[in-house]
């Protein structure tokens, strides 16, 4: 699986949510009725359904890695206005994923210090614990902003279409995932050593 697969597959699964709601049309139409907060909410709520389905998805790709967007986040003035709709409590389950995106994202970086997380095979437990946050700040959001005929079958449509579990990484998956770690110096310039080596030993050769 790779990135645009996972991209089309995340689309369509919004989409299915989107129908679980009411319709596509609906789905758009409501998020410009009720509260100001509501209308956010029903932006940032779609965007957190997207991620959740996306950073289960990424667990298969080779390396593992997160796929998600915080655009609607991101915009001014979302969490105070969430602030208005939710409790302290709901407030810090909602953000909470945003809040260590940025920390996930540097601790799946193919850099040389996160050779052991690839090999080990603990980049998909990292991902794992991020889908979870993402499905637990949906659910937040899904009690506060839709019906409860709809919270059922949202419910039921992230249920279907939640990622399977990827096969098991091999031995050797985990070596090519750490593979990606190792800075191409490190590489290159054995090879080039090499390839001068050789080319005084030639030299010498001719001379002698």
């Amino acid at each position: 699986m790779n990135e645009i697969t996972i991209a089309e597959t995340g689309l369509g699964a919004l989409k299915m949510l989107m129908e679980a709601a009411g319709g596509v049309g609906k789905a758009y139409e409501n998020r410009t009725k009720g509260s100001p907060a509501q209308r956010v909410g029903r932006f940032i709520y779609w965007e957190i359904a997207y991620n959740a389905l996306m950073v289960d998805l990424s667990r298969g790709l080779m390396p593992p890695r997160v796929i998600a967007t915080r655009h609607e986040w991101d915009q001014p003035g979302r969490a105070e206005t969430l602030a208005q709709l939710l409790s302290a409590i709901e407030t810090g389950k909602v953000a909470a994923p945003y809040l260590e995106l940025d920390s996930y994202d540097r601790l799946l970086t193919n850099s040389i210090a996160n050779i052991g997380v690839r090999f080990r095979g603990e980049d998909r437990d990292i991902i794992s614990r991020l889908a979870g946050l993402f499905r637990d700040s949906e659910a937040v959001l899904r009690r506060h902003l839709f019906s409860a005929e709809q919270q059922k079958r949202l419910g039921a449509a992230i249920e279907e279409n939640r990622a399977k579990e990827p096969r098991p990484l091999t031995f050797l998956d985990r070596c090519a995932n750490a593979a990606f770690c190792v800075p191409v110096w490190v590489v290159l310039i054995p090879n080039l050593w090499l390839l001068y080596d050789r080319a005084m030993k030639a030299l010498e050769q001719k001379r002698s």
